[in-house]
């Protein structure tokens, strides 16, 4: 005995693409930012969840492709967290320096790792490649141990 099953046809949204990677990414901090958001429509967050994350997921996997098709050049940054290391990250970036828009330092106040960088080594290197720092992103604290840390490109038009 044979049993056939025809594959039913696909929206065309989601034969686009695969976006399970998107909705593992997406769908837990969109519930949490739901269910913290809407608290007066308890039945409303699986909905409202569901639709934000297959939202997200969709605009993460095409999004390549929409700015190619536009002529669209994204902005090119850099998120550094690296427990102490960061200096050693960022020197890695080489040729890279010329398409950096932003980098966002998490950089130590304190000398808090046995052979880290000192905040002045890190000012003083992104100097060097013409990058300066902008803003402090943190809330100030009496005794920080790190901030994170805004950094433009000198010709940066949030200078102006």
């Amino acid at each position: 005995m044979f049993l056939v099953v025809r594959q039913p046809r696909r929206l065309w949204l989601v034969s686009t693409g695969d976006y399970s990677y998107g909705i593992y990414l997406y769908a837990f901090p969109i519930q949490q930012t739901v269910a913290a958001q809407l608290t007066q429509l308890r039945y409303f967050h699986f909905a409202a969840a569901l639709m934000l994350t297959l939202g997200f997921a969709a605009l993460s996997w095409h999004i390549d492709r929409l700015t190619q098709s536009l002529g669209l050049e994204p902005p090119f940054g850099v998120k550094v967290d690296t427990e102490g290391f960061e200096l050693e990250v960022v020197k890695g970036l080489g040729s890279c320096w010329t398409k950096v828009s932003f980098i966002i330092w998490e950089a130590s106040i304190r000398q808090r790792f046995v052979g880290s960088y000192q905040i002045s080594e890190l000012v003083t290197f992104m100097l060097q490649h013409d990058v300066l720092m902008f803003n402090v992103l943190n809330a100030p604290e009496r005794h920080p141990r790190y901030y994170d840390i805004l950094f433009l490109p000198r010709g940066s038009r949030l200078f102006c």
